[in-house]
């Protein structure tokens, strides 16, 4: 009886994941941020070190240009390498809004910031995204 309910308690454990957010709502996700993209994943994940790894993407859009980086349309974008450490996980030929910072003159991402499948969202949420920055007052960091 111990045994099943020590395998019971590790099946939930096996579930969970290490890193968490606090629910933070898209409008302040999108102030703190340093850049807003439309993007497109063009490459699976290359490994960077054993902490992060890199996406090739194609940028479309930007609604939020970071003022010290010069994007150009192709480019990577960095993420932790795992969920565990707050990686974000993308799929291939897919769209996305990604939000994040600038590290290191590198966009990066990671679970935390806001980041939507562009073709999964409907078109007020589209319209809402894109229009953000110019009716939108964001307050100080």
């Amino acid at each position: 009886m111990l045994l099943l309910l020590i395998l019971f308690t590790l099946s939930f454990a096996a579930k969970t994941k290490g890193c968490s957010c606090m629910y933070t709502p898209a409008e302040k996700l999108l102030c703190q941020s340093e850049f807003a993209i439309l993007a497109v994943i063009t490459s699976q994940p290359q490994e960077i070190d054993e902490w992060h790894k890199s996406y090739g993407i194609y940028i479309i859009g930007e609604f939020k240009k970071a003022s010290t980086q010069s994007l150009r349309s192709d480019n990577f974008i960095l993420t932790p390498s795992n969920d565990g450490v707050c990686g974000q996980d993308f799929e291939v030929n897919q769209t996305y809004l990604i939000t994040g910072n600038i590290v290191n003159g590198n966009l990066y991402t990671m679970t935390c910031d806001l980041v939507k499948n562009w073709d999964q969202l409907d078109e007020k949420r589209k319209r809402y995204y894109r229009n953000f920055y110019r009716t939108f007052k964001c307050e100080n960091k």
